[in-house]
């Protein structure tokens, strides 16, 4: 899903960027199409996809992940117990002071749940990791928990509060949290939003996710429409991703686990940009 970018720049670190999604039950899952960011000086597309099949020499699945007629990537299909990942092999840059910009639309429908577990689940993680292959435990991990040197930022969309489903401080079955070394349990200094938006609604979701280098800040923001808001919805900050991911060669992965039962997973196009 990227493009390498200028040889001639000074590389700080090389980052994998990727998508987990991972939903428990029968849901439905599609990236359609994409919301713009808003206009920021300096900047440079290292990648822009509107149709995964004409990118497909660059992308390499796994699990149960195709391409459908339309342009999209199934991860998934509706059916339990299954996982789908797909990763591009170009690796990106982050350069010292600079940061990356990048947006995607995810839709979630069709939530059901099974022997007594509710429906919706589990959610969706956009990832920043070291590994080409790593897939961390399902459910509740959502496909990131226990991959170490990576940031997740999770849409999660079950409530593994409870004892019974694992006991991770999660706020509520509709929330956002950043996600550190493969870390899901949030508990007291979890950073996280509960939003005013249903992810699993069906509607198009729409998301932005900046980085800034030199402040070591991300911010995360979100909307039904693809109208990106002023301010963000969630920021963490005191973030070094550089020291985090601890590794000059990294790979960008889009990611899907499944645990019990599962509808099909949707991804039509994403942009990622890097800020100089």
């Amino acid at each position: 899903m990227f493009t390498a970018i200028g040889s001639r720049r000074k590389i700080a670190a090389v980052l994998a960027f990727l998508l987990m999604f991972q939903m428990m039950l029968s849901g439905f899952a599609s990236i359609g199409s994409i919301a713009h960011a808003a206009d920021k000086p300096s900047k440079y597309i290292t990648f822009l996809y509107t149709d995964f099949k004409e990118a497909a020499n660059r992308l390499s699945f796994n699990g149960a992940t195709r391409f459908m007629d339309d342009g999209s990537l199934r991860l998934t299909p509706a059916q339990g117990s299954q996982f789908g990942t797909v990763f591009n092999w170009d690796k990106v840059s982050l350069r010292d002071n600079s940061g990356f910009s990048t947006y995607f639309t995810f839709n979630m429908n069709g939530a059901d749940g099974s022997s007594g577990v509710p429906k919706g689940a589990d959610g969706l993680v956009f990832a920043v990791q070291t590994k080409s292959n790593s897939a961390g435990s399902l459910g509740g991990g959502m496909g990131f928990e226990n991959i170490p040197n990576s940031v997740g930022v999770e849409f999660d969309t079950f409530d593994n509060g409870p004892s019974q489903w694992g006991s991770n401080g999660d706020p509520s079955n509709n929330h956002v949290a950043v996600d550190l070394n493969g870390v899901v349990s949030h508990g007291s200094k979890g950073v996280y939003a509960e939003p005013n938006i249903d992810f699993n609604s069906g509607q198009d979701i729409y998301v932005w996710i900046d980085y800034k280098t030199a402040d070591k800040t991300l911010s995360v923001y979100y909307n039904n429409s693809s109208t990106r808001p002023a301010q963000p919805k969630l920021t963490y900050t005191g973030l070094d991703l550089a020291s985090v991911i601890a590794s000059p060669g990294c790979i960008r992965r889009l990611y899907r686990r499944d645990g019990q039962r599962l509808a099909k997973s949707l991804y039509q196009t994403m942009v990622f940009y890097e800020q100089i």
